[in-house]
């Protein structure tokens, strides 16, 4: 699944061609942009690399006026962006191949395990299994959100860009 926010309005375009200096819309398209950038960086849980793989990408056209925009993330796995965007629900993990999961759990330090003579007490905090119950992901809503954003932004130029028009000034 490819994560994309497209803006792209050829009445708007046709538009700016009537305006002698756009530069003051294509600030305000650059800035909302770049805003809306910061949003989905700082929704996306954790400090890695999915949070790091969002990007803008802005078109301009020969005069220099920005006439597409666009939001995405390139992170390698877009299931985890799906699970990020709606959450999931309680679920188990079990390791693929039929092997078994190893992972560190400063909570499992000192928990004990095993049964009769095998039982022993965990005193690294690395824990070997075959099953985790995951209590499942909240949702980040993180699309959703900036698309909001931008939608108001757009918004906005729109209404900025009709008083320059009309209005004259």
């Amino acid at each position: 699944m490819k994560w994309e926010l497209i803006v792209d309005d050829a009445k708007f375009k046709e538009a700016m061609k009537r305006l002698k200096d756009p530069t003051p819309l294509n600030d305000m398209l650059e800035k909302s942009f770049r805003r809306a950038l910061e949003i989905a960086r700082k929704l996306t849980p954790g400090r890695g690399n999915v949070r790091r793989e969002w990007a803008t990408e802005l078109t301009q056209d020969a005069a220099g006026r920005t006439i597409l925009g666009v939001l995405k993330n390139n992170y390698k796995d877009p299931k985890i962006l799906e699970y990020l965007e709606w959450g999931t629900r309680a679920h188990k993990i079990r390791p693929k191949n039929g092997g078994v999961l190893v992972f560190f759990s400063k909570s499992a330090i000192g928990t004990t395990f095993g049964k009769g003579k095998n039982k022993r007490t965990n005193t690294t905090g690395w824990v070997r299994t075959r099953e985790v119950d995951h209590p499942g992901t909240k949702q980040y809503d993180i699309v959703g959100t900036t698309r909001k954003f931008l939608i108001g932004q757009i918004q906005q130029m729109k209404a900025e860009f009709l008083r320059k028009v009309v209005g004259g000034a």
